[in-house]
Protein backbone atom coordinates (compact mmCIF):
# COMPACT_ATOMS: atom_id res chain seq x y z
CA UNK A 1 0.00 0.00 0.00
CA UNK A 2 1.28 3.43 -0.92
CA UNK A 3 2.02 5.98 1.76
CA UNK A 4 0.93 9.61 1.35
CA UNK A 5 3.69 11.61 -0.27
CA UNK A 6 3.05 14.90 1.47
CA UNK A 7 0.38 17.16 2.94
CA UNK A 8 0.29 18.91 -0.46
CA UNK A 9 -0.46 15.64 -2.26
CA UNK A 10 -3.23 14.92 0.25
CA UNK A 11 -4.75 18.38 -0.22
CA UNK A 12 -4.64 18.15 -4.01
CA UNK A 13 -6.17 14.67 -3.93
CA UNK A 14 -9.01 15.93 -1.74
CA UNK A 15 -9.60 18.84 -4.12
CA UNK A 16 -9.71 16.52 -7.13
CA UNK A 17 -12.10 14.15 -5.36
CA UNK A 18 -14.35 17.05 -4.33
CA UNK A 19 -14.66 18.28 -7.92
CA UNK A 20 -15.28 14.76 -9.23
CA UNK A 21 -17.97 14.05 -6.65
CA UNK A 22 -19.62 17.41 -7.37
CA UNK A 23 -20.02 16.35 -11.02
CA UNK A 24 -21.32 12.92 -10.07
CA UNK A 25 -18.61 11.17 -12.11
CA UNK A 26 -17.06 7.90 -11.04
CA UNK A 27 -13.35 7.43 -10.49
CA UNK A 28 -13.33 4.98 -13.37
CA UNK A 29 -14.91 7.41 -15.84
CA UNK A 30 -12.52 10.23 -14.94
CA UNK A 31 -9.52 7.89 -15.07
CA UNK A 32 -10.60 6.65 -18.50
CA UNK A 33 -11.03 10.21 -19.82
CA UNK A 34 -7.63 11.20 -18.45
CA UNK A 35 -5.94 8.08 -19.82
CA UNK A 36 -5.06 6.47 -16.49
CA UNK A 37 -5.84 3.18 -14.82
CA UNK A 38 -8.52 3.54 -12.15
CA UNK A 39 -6.12 2.29 -9.45
CA UNK A 40 -3.60 5.02 -10.31
CA UNK A 41 -6.33 7.67 -10.31
CA UNK A 42 -7.60 6.38 -6.96
CA UNK A 43 -4.08 6.75 -5.54
CA UNK A 44 -4.03 10.36 -6.75
CA UNK A 45 -7.30 11.14 -4.97
CA UNK A 46 -6.02 9.55 -1.76
CA UNK A 47 -2.82 11.61 -1.94
CA UNK A 48 -0.65 8.55 -2.47
CA UNK A 49 0.85 9.89 -5.69
CA UNK A 50 2.99 12.95 -6.17
CA UNK A 51 1.75 13.88 -9.65
CA UNK A 52 3.41 15.86 -12.41
CA UNK A 53 2.13 19.00 -14.03
CA UNK A 54 1.18 16.99 -17.13
CA UNK A 55 -0.88 14.58 -15.01
CA UNK A 56 -2.64 17.47 -13.28
CA UNK A 57 -3.55 18.95 -16.67
CA UNK A 58 -4.98 15.62 -17.88
CA UNK A 59 -7.08 15.21 -14.75
CA UNK A 60 -8.31 18.81 -14.93
CA UNK A 61 -9.32 18.33 -18.57
CA UNK A 62 -11.15 15.10 -17.70
CA UNK A 63 -13.01 16.97 -14.94
CA UNK A 64 -13.66 19.94 -17.25
CA UNK A 65 -12.00 22.45 -14.91
CA UNK A 66 -8.80 24.47 -15.01
CA UNK A 67 -5.78 23.04 -13.26
CA UNK A 68 -5.48 26.36 -11.43
CA UNK A 69 -8.93 25.76 -9.91
CA UNK A 70 -7.80 22.40 -8.53
CA UNK A 71 -4.66 24.01 -7.10
CA UNK A 72 -6.68 26.85 -5.58
CA UNK A 73 -9.05 24.37 -3.94
CA UNK A 74 -6.02 22.58 -2.53
CA UNK A 75 -4.75 25.86 -1.11
CA UNK A 76 -1.63 25.90 -3.25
Amino acid sequence: MAVPESPDALALGKAIRSVREKTGASQESVALKAGFHRNYYSDVERGNRNITHATLLKIAKALDVKASELLARAGQ
